[in-house]
């Protein structure tokens, strides 16, 4: 039961990534273009994406799309605000999954 429900839960949210990038990458091209390149919406747009690749287990672009998010973040708000602790706790996780894959393929 549990562990068939699990696997059915991945599989959608997967199906649902494929289908959502074309979208997330659109938003991102349009905030860049009518905001600029350092709004805090266009953080949004870079996190989202930077998930999106994450869960697509393409590690490397959701660390630049991530990376991204944190150095508008911290550029456009205070260095108190919960995004940018939030944003340094998901990178740190993700640095070390990259760290320990690139170790395992040694």
């Amino acid at each position: 039961g549990d562990h068939r429900d699990l696997h059915l839960s991945i599989r959608r949210q997967r199906q649902m990534c494929i289908r959502d990038r074309p979208m997330l990458l659109q938003a991102l091209a349009l905030r860049e273009e009518l905001l600029g390149p350092c709004h805090p919406d266009v953080a949004v747009s870079c996190h989202n994406l930077g998930i999106l690749f994450f869960m697509q287990g393409q590690l490397t672009q959701a660390e630049e799309l991530l990376t991204r998010a944190l150095s508008i973040c911290t550029q456009t708000l205070l260095p108190t605000h919960p995004d940018i602790a939030m944003l340094q706790q998901k990178l740190s996780f993700l640095r070390t999954l990259l760290l320990s894959s690139s170790f395992n393929q040694l």
